[in-house]
Parts: structure tokens; C-alpha cells; sequence
């Protein structure tokens, strides 16, 4: 089933049995280009709304989105959050990060975590006892029998916090099953590289995984040799279009809910911060309670991004893309 998928959906786990209803489109054929020819697409709100190509399946009962193209340079599987699902791996922000994959001819694969009680990733260090890489190597051999991946396409893998922490591990994991593992991208953890090349995110007001001990990890994988970027992401003023990249909402639709936000003293009417963030519990929470506007959890979500908190950032979404690229060289 091609789909093009455009709002976060609920928890697709072995516990929905449904399949998530996706609106229908066709994007046709993905236009590769390499780091050199591609500009970075976070700087036009226009092109960063393309969204990609995604399928949708159900294997043993779990939620996957992925997609998959022709001849595929490389597939990157991703990881999200403790105490998240699936839904998280189609958010506004990591969509901007698959947009650039599907530039440059790369795939992308998401799941869930196979322990729901917290939604923590499992972290044993024997692939044969390891829950998580198991259900992922079956999963990997569905998807080479059923599409054009293969057994010597070179993998990556993406996190997000406890998500972040298990990629250097799975990356392990799949080298030692003898899995062409290659890099991966981490947003908001501060895991060892492990060997593998790692592009470490980190937001500046992140109090679960501080910069300092991501630059940190960083810092030690350089000194080891191994390939590595790190980058800083700081708050920022709320921009308009931010509120615009919700696909629900159009332009003018935006514009009541930033009136909203400056009536309700959370921005100024350049859109800074007005909040503590000490007390971001309390404030979300009585936007979300008071707010006359639909879906105020995104845009929490996008208060969030803006602020530089504890969420998956697209800024680099190409530096990150190209990173990725390099580890490929010529293929």
C-alpha cells in the first residue's frame, strides 16, 4: 500500500489492530541527488511540507512505517522515545530528516520498542537476547523479500533520548550479525559511538540529555577516531510558519492560534518566550486545558522545538542527511 502520511497517528502496537487511516496521494518518482547538488531544505517552509513516500504494515502484530525506493543507496531504521510509540517516528521534525534520505536515495524503517510498559528499548548486548534487534532483523528479512532492500545495503539507524541510547547498541548489533552498519544520528542522548560514525543533536534547554555530556560523548569519539559532528540547537523565537507546518492548519488558522499564544502570555509578539521553563509541566498543561484552538499538543510540540527542549529538532535535517551520505563514499 503506497500512502503519504501527513498527521501523527496514535499508537499503532500490537494492541491498536487497526491500521491507521493514511490519506491516499502519490508523490511519484523520489528525485535523487547528491549533498553537492541538494540545498538544504529547512530553509523554504514550502519544500520542507513535501512529504515523503511511506508504506504502512503490520508485521506480527506491530506497527512499520517505511519506505523503501528502488535500488535503495542505504535504509535507516528509527528509534523512538521511552514511554512513545510509533507515532513519534512520524512527527513534523523527523519528517524533515526522511525528506533529505529520500533526496539522496536513502530508506527509512520505523517501529516500536517491543517493552510497552515504559516503551524503553532494550539495551542486552547479545543480539540472540536482545528483543528489540531480534524483532528488527526479522523485520529487515520481511522487507528484504517483499521490496527492493537487500541483504548487503548498508544500514543506519536514527534515536531520539532512550531511542538515541539504543542506536550505537543496534548498530553493534547489526555488525556483529553481519550487517553492513555503517552510521547513525542521535538526537537528545549522550550514548558512546561505539565504533560507528555518530551526528550528535543537541538542544541548548534539553534537561533530560544536557549538551554537555552529549558534546561529551562527542568529544570522546573524536579522541577514539571515530568520525563524528556534534551540534548545538538554541532556542529561538517562535516563527509563524512553525505553527504552519502542522498540516491541519492553514495560514490564517496559524495566525488565531499565535494570537491565541499571545493573549495567554506564553510569547511576546515577536514570538519569544514569556514562560519559566522550570515549570513547563504546568504551563503546557494549562495551555492544553484552556486553549480554543484543536490539537493544542502540537502545538505544544512545535513551543517545544522552538524552545530547544527535549524533542527531536530538524534543523540539520540536511547537515545530518549528508553526514550519512559520506559514509557511503562513492555507492
Amino acid at each position: 500500500m503506497r500512502t503519504l502520511f501527513f498527521v501523527v497517528l496514535a499508537a499503532c502496537n500490537k494492541t491498536s489492530g487497526e491500521t491507521p487511516d493514511i490519506p491516499g496521494g502519490d508523490t511519484g518518482d523520489a528525485v535523487v541527488l547528491s549533498c553537492e547538488e541538494s540545498e538544504p531544505v529547512y530553509v523554504e517552509f514550502e519544500d520542507v511540507l513535501q512529504d515523503p513516500e511511506a508504506d504502512y504494515l503490520e508485521f506480527e502484530d506491530w506497527g512499520v512505517f517505511y519506505s523503501i525506493p528502488e535500488n535503495p543507496r542505504a535504509v535507516m531504521f528509527g528509534f523512538h522515545g521511552s514511554n512513545s510509540d510509533l507515532a513519534q517516528t512520524i512527527g513534523i521534525e523527523w519528517t524533515l530528516i526522511y525528506n533529505e534520505l529520500q533526496r539522496l536515495g536513502i530508506g527509512w524503517i520505523s517501529s516500536e520498542s517491543q517493552k510497552r510498559d515504559n516503551a524503553s528499548w532494550d539495551l542486552s548486548r547479545s543480539a540472540d537476547n536482545n528483543n528489540d534487534f531480534s524483532f528488527h532483523s526479522r523485520l529487515r528479512d520481511h522487507l528484504i523479500d517483499t521490496t527492493d532492500l537487500g541483504e548487503d545495503t548498508p544500514v543506519f539507524a536514527m534515536g531520539f533520548s532512550a531511542g538515541g541510547g539504543f542506536t550505537p547498541l543496534f548498530l553493534s548489533l547489526a555488525e556483529d550479525q553481519g550487517w553492513d552498519a555503517r552510521a547513525g544520528l542521535v538526537h537528545n542522548s549522550s550514548p558512546g559511538a561505539e565504533g560507528h560514525p555518530i551526528f550528535y543533536v543537541a538542544n541548548e534547554n534539553d534537561d533530560s540529555a544536557r549538551p554537555n555530556s552529549m558534546e561529551s560523548a562527542y568529544d570522546n569519539a573524536i579522541s577514539s577516531g571515530i568520525d563524528a559532528e556534534y551540534q548545538l540547537i538554541e532556542e529561538h523565537n517562535l516563527d509563524r510558519q512553525e505553527l504552519n507546518k502542522i498540516k491541519e492548519f492553514d495560514l490564517e488558522y496559524s495566525e488565531g492560534l499565535w494570537d491565541e499564544l499571545v493573549e495567554m502570555g506564553l510569547i511576546d509578539a515577536d514570538g519569544g518566550r514569556l514562560v519559566d521553563l522550570d515549570n513547563e509541566v504546568a504551563v503546557f498543561n494549562k495551555y492544553e486545558n484552556e486553549s480554543e484552538g484543536r490539537g493544542p499538543a502540537r502545538v505544544v510540540a512545535q513551543l517545544k522545538v522552538a524552545w530547544a527542549m527535549h524533542r527531536v529538532n530538524g534543523l540539520y535535517a540536511h547537515d545530518e542527511a549528508c553526514f550519512l551520505d559520506r559514509q557511503l563514499g562513492d555507492e
